[in-house]
């Protein structure tokens, strides 16, 4: 699986927690990313608008879920990964 595919995994994985937490912001967000994703858009610029939502105060790395605390240790688990995963990506493209 292409790393392209793997962060629409994760996406639509943490989607469904942010939905389920009522974090629409966040869920219309990621969402647009997905789309953008799946349309072939500019995967450069998707990577970059995933990689600067954690980054300053109020930022994705805030996010903390309290509607069901036990998703919270697969929050972070979804968080990290994509952040590992789309980092590497961006790494490999800005080598191409």
């Amino acid at each position: 699986m292409q790393k392209k595919d793997q962060i629409i995994n994760l996406l639509d994985n943490l989607i469904d927690l942010l939905k389920e937490e009522e974090q629409e912001n966040w869920v219309l967000f990621f969402s647009k990313i997905k789309y953008d994703l799946n349309q072939n858009k500019n995967l450069n610029t998707s990577t970059s608008d995933i990689l600067n939502v954690y980054a300053g105060m109020g930022s994705f790395n805030d996010v903390y879920l309290t509607k069901n605390l036990n998703n919270n240790i697969d929050f972070l688990n979804l968080k990290n990964q994509l952040w590992k995963l789309t980092t590497s990506l961006k790494i490999e493209l800005r080598k191409n």
